[in-house]
């Protein structure tokens, strides 16, 4: 297939794109390596088009209805990516699949130099030369080449009057220190312009071209005067200059451009190479029509699986959206939504969460291979109204780490930190149940920042974590990972030592100071790292790098540059006032500081030792505040957990078993203690039999809309405690817990454990159970016990049992 046979059928829209494909994200790089390549009759790929009269849902205008009848579409399913940019490139528009904010980088300002063939992006200075024109105008025939040619014939002869010049050096500012006026002057009389570029670097403008020269060079055509003894500009050296600088370039251009008839041949055969390149052929490989869906995505799956042109991450949600056509349009608008409130997130972790949601999965692995069952398994509706839920959890997570002043994604390190916390919110109905579970995880979620839980290793870690998530108490277990993993979890002063504003520190350093409401010095205001304040966040190093350098520290010295940007020299102050600083000493504006705001510098832990704010004392004083910034870190860490003392639990317990039994509590006085035998036999009876009616409320709470249930407790609220059950076991309290654990597990299966915990309490000396039961949704939750399936539901402060139609009837209703 041509070029522009290919760009035909899209424009008829007889190629077609699925709505699965990904959007256009090639770089500009990309766009122009492929023009090079046409222009080279390199090689550049195939297309991969499956024929259909069936086709998935489709994207652009006009399709969202669904296919058409009685028509057969070219589906493109590999080569998107270079057919947009050859679209764009050859017709001068977006493809009718895309829509203008859906292309990232737009390779329509790419241009073609007729002279030398060169392609590179529109610039400016590409203004005064004709020999660039836009790639695309050339294709479209919108470019006279031989008029061109001969205006530039014509042009550049002039240039020759440059070889011979002569200059009028009367009458000039004769002043280096004013921007090289004399020169620049000097360069006007030849219509040639001097101008600025970079720190030491000036350019001299010519046409197709410029020449780089340097300060020292211009510096050296001036000589004190005698006379005045000011800088004057030497005619002689002048003259040298231009004849060693500027005339041999001339006369290059003038070789170039002096002979009309070959110019002319030469921009008439870059055109023509330029044109021809709708003509190239593309190699086009087809999926005949007999192939079903399922074929076609597998056939997709493994080409891209083959090379490195999607990730897994991206592959997943080309599944997603084959089965849901709406995934990428949805997940974007929630993504637009969180970037208005601060939070920068993409595709890649929208998509992860979707299928930690829906399958449990960390890893994404699994899910980018052909057979991709943990997704296809579920309906386009199954999906759609997962991304709901998923929606609702991640805007509710964004609104818990706003709280707990984490204002921006600016300040998460790594993303992937975010899918245990949505998990366990997945999981516990999509808030955090209590005040406990809160602290825990932002606890956890503060400790894989710092020690970069997932900085490798990241699927098989997600995977681990989102296990532990499932189990009771995870928090604990995750936090004991990451000691596995890095050794220890209190940060130690040595641990800052050359850190600097990009460690995986420093953006948990600047969170801890918000929490102390840690104040600007030059204003007084609190530190806001939300960016949609109007007050934008700056680092500014309190001993100041010019006025270390002049103490012998240098920033080309690796060692000393860590020194010099270290946390411990950053203060962070809301508005630039760096220059009023200047170089000054520590010690020379920290008493104004003081004078004006007295706590502001003990806000952001700086020593109040003045000796420690001397320019000799540097090192001394980063040690100093290094060991305070690590101190404050760890006791702010450790406030998420002093404050779930046991004695807030109980307490919490206490009045929750002095309310009515309701829909969602139930309390039962044993657990296998068999009350009546106990006392007929004189000695403590089990009977396990009794345990179904502990089993039965927890399932009838799975089945409708959760609940606590309190084993040690009357139906008359009297605390009992469960020592008679528990001396069943020998006294032994760990093994009546597990005994619990592993009947409930039985009764009800494994697949149901993330869907309660349970926990032992003493309460004014007596031993308490409380399971605390989340409803679950994904399926009916029966209760196996002694060979008998039963299912159960909460009917106001009771439990019953359903059988047969009526288990069906609720669970359709309970769904709906």
């Amino acid at each position: 297939m041509k070029v522009e046979e290919l760009v035909h059928n899209i424009k008829l829209r007889d190629i077609v794109i699925p709505e699965f494909q990904r959007e256009f994200v090639w770089g500009l790089n990309r766009s122009k390596e492929l023009i090079q390549s046409l222009i080279n009759e390199y090689p550049i790929g195939g297309i991969l088009i499956w024929k259909t009269s069936t086709p998935p849902q489709l994207k652009g205008k006009g399709f969202s209805k669904g296919a058409e009848e009685n028509r057969s579409y070219q589906v493109l399913l590999d080569g998107q990516q270079r057919s947009t940019a050859l679209y764009m490139l050859t017709t001068g528009e977006i493809p009718p699949y895309y829509n203008e904010n859906e292309i990232n980088s737009d390779p329509r300002d790419l241009a073609y130099n007729l002279f030398s063939g060169e392609l590179r992006y529109w610039h400016t200075s590409m203004s005064n030369d004709k020999s660039w024109q836009l790639v695309t105008d050339c294709i479209l025939g919108n470019v006279n080449h031989v008029q061109i040619a001969f205006d530039l014939y014509q042009k550049y002869s002039k240039l020759a009057e440059l070889v011979d010049f002569e200059f009028d050096f009367s009458n000039l500012n004769n002043s280096r220190y004013q921007a090289f006026l004399a020169a620049k002057t000097l360069f006007k009389q030849a219509n040639l312009n001097l101008f600025f570029a970079s720190q030491q670097i000036w350019r001299i403008g010519l046409p197709s071209k410029t020449i780089t020269t340097t300060i020292a060079e211009l510096a050296d055509l001036y000589e004190k005067s005698d006379a005045t003894g000011e800088e004057i500009l030497v005619p002689q050296k002048f003259i040298n200059f231009w004849k060693r600088k500027v005339v041999p370039e001339v006369e290059n251009i003038l070789s170039d451009y002096s002979n009309q008839e070959r110019l002319v041949t030469k921009f008439n055969d870059n055109f023509n190479k330029i044109r021809s390149i709708t003509k190239r052929e593309i190699l086009s490989q087809e999926i005949p029509s007999s192939a079903n869906f399922a074929d076609a995505i597998d056939i997709f799956d493994k080409i891209n699986s083959m090379g490195v042109h999607l990730g897994i991450s991206e592959l997943a949600l080309t599944h997603i959206t084959a089965i849901w056509p709406d995934a990428r349009r949805q997940m974007k608008k929630t993504l637009e939504r969180l970037r208005k409130k601060g939070f920068e997130l993409d595709l890649n972790l929208t998509t992860r969460l979707l299928v930690a949601h829906k399958t449990g999965r960390g890893a994404l692995d699994a899910i980018g291979k052909a057979s991709f069952e943990p997704i296809r398994i579920f309906s386009s509706d199954e999906l759609s109204s997962g991304w709901e839920e998923c929606n609702l959890i991640l805007e509710y997570l964004i609104d818990i780490l706003t709280a707990e002043k984490i204002t921006s994604s600016n300040l998460i390190k790594s993303k992937n930190v975010l899918i245990p916390l949505f998990k366990f919110l997945s999981l516990s109905g999509g808030s955090f149940q209590n005040d406990n579970d809160r602290k825990r995880a932002i606890y956890w979620f503060h400790l894989a920042l710092i020690w970069g839980r997932y900085a490798g290793s990241t699927d098989q870690r997600l995977e681990e974590d989102l296990n532990l998530i499932k189990q009771s108490a995870p928090w604990e277990k995750l936090v004991d990972k990451i000691i596995d993993q890095r050794g220890r979890i209190k940060i130690e002063a040595s641990d800052l030592q050359g850190q600097g504003s990009s460690s995986r520190f420093f953006n948990s350093f600047c969170i801890m100071l918000s929490h102390k409401r840690a104040k600007d010095w030059f204003n007084g205001l609190e530190l806001n790292f939300d960016p949609r304040t109007n007050y934008s966040i700056h680092k500014h190093h309190i001993f100041p790098i010019a006025l270390l350098e002049r103490s012998g520290f240098s920033e080309s010295n690796d060692i000393q540059r860590a020194f010099i940007n270290e946390i411990a020299n950053l203060s962070i102050l809301t508005g630039a006032t760096n220059i009023s600083i200047s170089d000054k000493s520590p010690f020379d504006y920290f008493p104004e500081i003081i004078s004006n705001y007295p706590d502001a510098l003990s806000s952001q832990l700086i020593p109040d030792n003045d000796e420690l704010w001397k320019r000799k004392n540097f090192l001394d004083f980063l040690r100093q505040r290094r060991s305070m910034i690590a101190d404050a870190m760890n006791k702010f860490l450790d406030n998420y957990l002093s404050a779930l003392t046991e004695v807030d639990i109980r307490k919490d317990v206490s009045e929750l078993i002095l309310q009515p039994e309701s829909e969602t509590l139930e309390f039962k006085e044993t657990w296998a203690y068999d009350i009546r035998q106990s006392e007929q036999n004189g000695k403590p009876t089990k009977n396990a039999k009794l345990q179904l009616s502990c089993i039965k409320t927890v399932a009838a709470f799975l089945n409708s809309n959760g609940g606590s249930l309190f084993i040690g407790v009357s139906d008359d609220n009297q605390l009992i405690g469960l020592e008679r059950d528990i001396s069943l076991t020998k006294s032994d309290k760990d093994k009546f817990e597990r005994n619990i654990s592993e009947v409930l597990m039985n009764a009800l299966g494994a697949s149901k454990k993330p869907y309660y915990s349970i926990n032992l309490f003493e309460i004014d000396e007596h031993v308490i159970c409380k399971v605390e039961t989340k409803p679950c949704n994904l399926s009916k939750n029966w209760v196996v016990f002694e060979g008998e399936q039963l299912f159960f539901i909460r009917n106001g402060n009771s439990t019953i049992s359903l059988k047969g139609a009526a288990v069906d009837d609720y669970w359709e209703s309970k769904i709906a």
